[in-house]
């Protein structure tokens, strides 16, 4: 019986406390991750050339969650923020420090 608590209590751990490259949702104490959403990144999804960058990021926080959660993290926003009229790739990175206490995620938007 104990040493079933004891497994299951590591299973659980190794679910809350790891983070993934492959998803948008913060970890619990730490996460780090950039992921391909579309595109190539040589030469995107059609014959549009990189040339311009543009970035939107959200910010999440529990001093402001009730408020404003800072910025809206589309990728209209990003094509605004460089003046992109072409897309070519769109990527997404996340970043948080023990997730309720502070969590950015940023989609970026290369193309013409």
């Amino acid at each position: 019986m104990n040493r079933t608590k004891v497994f299951l209590s590591m299973i659980v751990s190794a679910f809350l406390l790891t983070g993934c490259a492959s998803t948008p949702l913060p970890a619990l104490i730490f996460n780090s991750s950039e992921h391909h959403v579309s595109g190539s990144p040589i030469t995107g999804p059609t014959d549009v050339k990189i040339l311009k960058s543009g970035k939107s990021c959200s910010n999440y926080s529990i001093l402001n969650w009730l408020f404003y959660s800072g910025g809206e993290g589309s990728i209209e926003e990003a094509m605004k923020d460089g003046k992109i009229t072409k897309v070519a790739v769109v990527d997404k990175s996340a970043f948080s420090i023990l997730s309720f206490i502070f969590s950015r995620e940023c989609v970026l938007v290369f193309g013409e």
